[in-house]
């Protein structure tokens, strides 16, 4: 009986650890919240955003918008990625490229229906110059 003994001796003192573990990260991340909270809703005020604080993270949202911010960012990048959240840069140059891409694909369906096709008939090598010479 003494190897089931120190084996579950072992696994006792192995649970303990893991528990204590989770514990100091538990306090850590408390300590973390309290802390930085305060700066959170300074500065989420300042945008008129929605917030709701987490575990490891808070969840601001602007409309049907959201993002997660972890605690450990500090005041000057919470800054720069709530405003850019909150007035969309990055999307709006996103929906701009969208609505071109859009644009250039619905002029190509076009032409490619007025044509017959991308493919059409009347298209082949004979009709282009393929000579290896310098083209003027």
């Amino acid at each position: 009986m003494g190897l089931l003994d120190r084996i579950s001796y072992t696994m006792d003192a192995v649970k303990k650890q893991k528990e204590d573990r989770e514990l100091k990260r538990a306090l850590e991340l408390k300590a973390l919240r309290e802390e930085k909270i305060p700066m959170f809703k300074k500065l989420i005020s300042k945008y008129d955003a929605e917030v709701k604080f987490l575990d490891t993270d808070a969840y601001v949202s602007v409309g049907e918008r959201g993002i997660y911010i972890p605690y450990n960012i500090d005041e000057i990048h919470l800054d720069l990625k709530l405003d850019n959240f909150v007035h969309d840069y990055t999307s709006s140059s996103k929906h701009k490229m969208r609505a071109r891409l859009e644009q250039s694909l619905d002029r190509l369906e076009g032409e490619e229906k007025k044509s017959g096709g991308f493919w059409s008939a009347d298209l082949d090598i004979k009709s282009y110059n393929t000579s290896l010479n310098r083209r003027r």
